[in-house]
């Protein structure tokens, strides 16, 4: 008797593990997918702002194709990552309470680590058993097959940014590149692969294992901008905070570092908008580049008049969500506020990679169309021409999807068109294959560039 008791006891645990491998019904599925495509017609403000009415119809044919026959939850959801990626806006996203968590219950890593960076997948974890060696940097080429560079656009296809740029889809691959594959492919056994070792060109089965957890580190945030001073070589590099504020505290930070460098003669400046991923509008800093006041970002929003599932969004009761029904949601404007005492009339340029988004981006399209900004580094995964803002999160009731629906934009004031979707780079150099490089390439290039 003892034994079923025991048995009982596990099996609201063994059940909760399960929930991404539970199926859900086909009417069901139909009803969650009846929910998403109405209130993104109704409420997205950017849907065809990358794409075309014509494309994102065929995409959701294609999910609702999908959802014809019970699916897991864990189908679903990469079935819905797909339509969402598809509208190729960095800020819609597709979620799930306790995703990670329940991730981790799947047997779906290698036994050593990797990275992938620049198209390419490396081990960064030595690893040797009785039958192989592996080393830092060895190559993997083709996973059960397939080779990496086939294997990563699909991978692309669950991961959303600003246009047609795969710079911060290949960002979030760095660390994530056997997660991805496991949702689209949903193997389990082994993983037979190709690689490079020492000059030579190998394969091996090795038999995927539960990620290891490691410790909890909690993410440093900084608040305040940090930066570096050569006087030898007048230049400095500006760090700014993460998420970017906009506060008086912040904009005094701005006003102290301005004038410490006109202080010492600093002539040339560096803003690194690297792995900068937004937060509050920056025209205040923006002001300091432009001898000219000029519309840095128009902002519009959605008034909501269509909400037919309003009762499925999880943050409609919000403070945010509030105050912007009660200010009706009009469209805004947002001018640079110029004060000549405190222009930098010296070389400007700025780093900018995969990860500057959003308020980051739109910083680095102003920069570039209104100031003498040198671009460096890679494309954004922001929108040039501006992005999508404010979402709602919308859960679907019977898979517990939760999907971002974004219902107000910012777009920036440009003139100009390139064949970028984000803002691209002046001179384009990708970082370095190492993990921990030892050089920034990116940075170095505009250092040596102050010598000639």
């Amino acid at each position: 008797m003892s034994k079923y008791l025991v048995l009982l006891l596990f099996l609201p645990c063994f059940g909760f593990s399960q929930t991404l491998l539970e199926k859900t019904s086909v009417s069901q599925q139909l009803e969650d997918f009846e929910i998403l495509k109405t209130t993104l017609l109704e409420n997205h403000l950017g849907l065809y702002d990358y794409t075309d009415s014509i494309s994102f119809n065929t995409s959701l044919l294609e999910l609702k194709s999908g959802l014809n026959s019970p699916q897991t939850i864990l189908s679903q959801l990469t079935l819905y990552k797909k339509l969402i990626t598809d509208i190729n806006c960095i800020h819609s996203q597709v979620i799930r309470k306790g995703l990670r968590k329940d991730f981790k219950k799947f047997k779906y890593q290698l036994p050593f680590s990797t990275y992938f960076v620049n198209e390419k997948l490396f081990v960064s974890s030595e690893f040797e058993n009785e039958s192989c060696i592996l080393s830092l940097q060895d190559e993997i080429l083709e996973i059960n097959g397939e080779a990496i560079k086939v294997l990563t656009p699909l991978l692309h296809q669950l991961i959303p940014s600003d246009g047609r740029n795969i710079t911060r889809k290949n960002q979030d691959l760095k660390n994530n590149y056997l997660l991805y594959y496991f949702m689209i492919k949903q193997k389990s056994g082994a993983f037979h692969l190709k690689y490079t070792h020492k000059g030579d060109t190998l394969t091996h089965d090795f038999l995927n294992q539960y990620p290891v957890s490691s410790p909890k580190i909690k993410k440093k945030i900084n608040q305040s901008i940090t930066f570096k001073l050569d006087s030898i070589k007048s230049y400095a590099v500006l760090i700014l905070p993460y998420p970017l504020p906009s506060n008086s505290k912040y904009k005094k930070e701005l006003d102290n570092f301005f004038c410490l460098i006109d202080s010492i003669k600093i002539n040339n400046l560096i803003l690194d908008l690297r792995n900068n991923g937004g937060g509050q509008s920056q025209e205040y800093l923006a002001g300091f580049f432009s001898s000219n006041s000029y519309c840095m970002v128009t902002k519009i929003s959605n008034k909501e008049k269509y909400f037919t599932y309003k009762k499925h969004f999880k943050n409609r009761f919000s403070f945010k969500h509030i105050i912007g029904k009660l200010s009706s949601q009009m469209t805004t404007s947002t001018t640079v506020a110029i004060s000549q005492s405190k222009q930098f009339t010296g070389n400007l340029s700025v780093l900018i990679n995969g990860n500057t988004a959003s308020a980051a981006s739109n910083l680095a399209s102003s920069l570039k169309e209104w100031s003498n900004a040198f671009m460096v580094g890679e494309e954004s995964g922001g929108g040039y021409r501006g992005c999508n803002s404010d979402g709602l999160i919308l859960e679907l009731p019977n898979s517990k999807i939760q999907v971002v629906i974004n219902v107000a934009k910012a777009v920036n004031t440009v003139m100009n068109t390139y064949e970028n979707d984000g803002v691209s780079p002046h001179v384009y150099i990708v970082g370095s294959n190492l993990l921990n490089p030892p050089k920034d390439l990116q940075l170095d290039y505009l250092i040596d560039k102050l010598n000639n």
